[in-house]
């Protein structure tokens, strides 16, 4: 993952620069809420602006590794319960 801010054109839209300062600001969610709107809604935007929009939700893709972790240990967990009462009542 690319460390620093998203670089924002000159020329980007308000909407994808309004999507960069959500990321700058910490508030991902509404910036993936607007790369989106972009993304869908690409007829009516900049290559620059698309570019702009696929980099804020690469970045804020969860990483499928913390994911796949993050079940593991809860299968663990739930093993591990379900042992646990399968020894009490034995």
């Amino acid at each position: 993952m690319t460390s620093g801010q998203p670089k924002v054109p000159d020329s980007a839209s308000e909407t994808a620069k309004v999507a960069a300062a959500m990321f700058e600001a910490g508030d991902f969610a509404a910036a993936r809420a607007l790369a989106r709107a972009i993304i869908r809604r690409r007829e009516e935007f900049t290559d620059s602006d698309a570019a702009l929009a696929r980099e804020i939700l690469h970045r804020t893709t969860p990483d499928s590794g913390v994911i796949k972790l993050g079940l593991a240990v809860l299968v663990a967990v739930i093993l591990v319960f379900v042992w646990s009462v399968w020894i009490s009542h034995h």
